[in-house]
């Protein structure tokens, strides 16, 4: 009856409310958590996500790929910043589709990403490290000889006495980055184990 109908039409109303109300919430979430010109993990979502997968890790390691791109600037220079966003965008992808189920890959800021390998050997971090320098250096032949696009890349491997925030792990994941660039660039350089904590 009417009275039957009126009631299904109100709380039809209230229901669709609600209903926008969660992916309005979901939304907001997701572009909190993301960056905005990649789509990966921003640095803060990076940096809580890393905490529960160090907490979840049960001991049983994983390791830290620091990625940071080699002779970016000249690119927005030279060639614009919509074609700097648009190699960001295309690294960002190499990255996610490099990235296991249960791994994520972030861009930290800038040009400088990375990805988290739960119980990756250090050796398996080093072999996919060496195809993100492989693609990158493939993006980079498509923007002509006089920009060579590549990337120095960090690892490190989680160890009993990183912190459990992380921030140790990517400490140590940043200087072997730092180090791999200092050694000429476009090469992959590994933390030494047992340095956490120090």
């Amino acid at each position: 009856d009417d009275n039957d109908r009126q009631l299904l039409e109100a709380t039809a109303r209230q229901l669709g409310v609600a209903l926008r109300q969660i992916q309005d919430q979901k939304e907001l979430y997701r572009l909190s958590n993301t960056d905005g010109l990649t789509g990966l993990l921003n640095r803060r979502a990076f940096n809580t996500a890393l905490a529960d997968a160090i907490a979840g890790s049960g001991g049983n390691g994983g390791a830290l790929v620091y990625v940071d791109l080699d002779n970016f600037k000249p690119i927005n220079d030279q060639l614009g910043h919509a074609q700097g966003d648009a190699i960001l965008k295309d690294v960002a992808a190499v990255l996610a589709k490099l990235a296991g189920e249960s791994d994520f890959a972030a861009r930290l800021g800038g040009d400088e990403f990375a990805i988290w390998y739960g119980q990756a050997s250090v050796a398996a971090a080093e072999r996919t490290a060496t195809t993100i320098l492989s693609k990158i250096e493939a993006l980079g032949r498509t923007l002509g000889e006089a920009i060579a696009l590549g990337a120095s890349i960090g690892i490190a491997v989680l160890e009993q006495g990183d912190d459990p925030d992380g921030n140790s792990l990517v400490a140590r994941a940043d200087a072997a980055m730092y180090q791999a660039k200092h050694g000429g660039k476009g090469r992959v350089a590994i933390a030494p184990t047992g340095m956490a904590g120090s």
